[in-house]
């Protein structure tokens, strides 16, 4: 049976091991690459972060587009680090991230165009980051993030790298019952002393 004293303990622990871990990943979105309109598309995920490279060396004329996917295991929300670093030559050049999912695309990102005079970005190379949360997902729900930049360059190349590192979702159950571990352990103190 377990006594005040030692509920009150358990509430503590839990308490101090939610403040150690943070919040927890209910678990990471594996992104897989959806859509390359043209060249080579790769990517590596350790964990939370993914980097999703495309190298294309004899690009047409005209916005080009590649897109990763993922599903998420859980309802709720998920934030993204995101990074999307790159060259699509000198001329003419755009560069662009949109997140989608169920309630349709959100633009994140639209640079350009831009020419070399000065060589702004994004022509000449770019290098852009920030953060974006997916609201109200529901479990099972495909997301995903699609980049686009355009060429109007006798320099064919386009390459770009899109990193993305998860920083939260939805807490884990787990982590649920130990803050509702925490909260009950918390009333018990505070009624014994009342």
């Amino acid at each position: 049976m377990l006594t005040i004293r030692r509920l009150t303990r358990l509430a503590a622990a839990a308490a101090l091991s939610l403040g150690f871990a943070g919040s927890a990943l209910a678990g990471a979105v594996q992104w897989q690459p959806a859509v390359a309109s043209v060249g080579a598309i790769s990517q590596s995920q350790t964990g939370n972060v993914a980097t999703i490279t495309e190298t294309s060396t004899n690009t047409p004329f005209g916005q080009q587009t590649w897109s990763v996917s993922g599903v998420v295991d859980s309802a709720g929300n998920y934030s993204f680090d995101y990074q999307l670093a790159g060259f699509f030559a000198f001329f003419n050049v755009t560069a662009g991230l949109n997140a989608i999912d169920d309630s349709g695309t959100h633009s994140i990102l639209a640079e350009g165009p831009a020419s070399c005079g000065a060589c702004n970005p994004p022509s000449g190379g770019f290098n852009y980051s920030g953060s974006y949360t997916f609201t109200g997902l529901t479990a099972g729900e495909t997301i995903r993030m699609s980049w686009y930049g355009n060429n109007g360059d006798s320099n064919r190349t386009m390459t770009s790298t899109l990193t993305l590192t998860q920083t939260s979702n939805v807490p884990e159950p787990a982590s649920l019952a130990l803050v509702a571990v925490a909260l009950l352990g918390a009333a018990v103190v505070s009624r014994r002393r009342a």
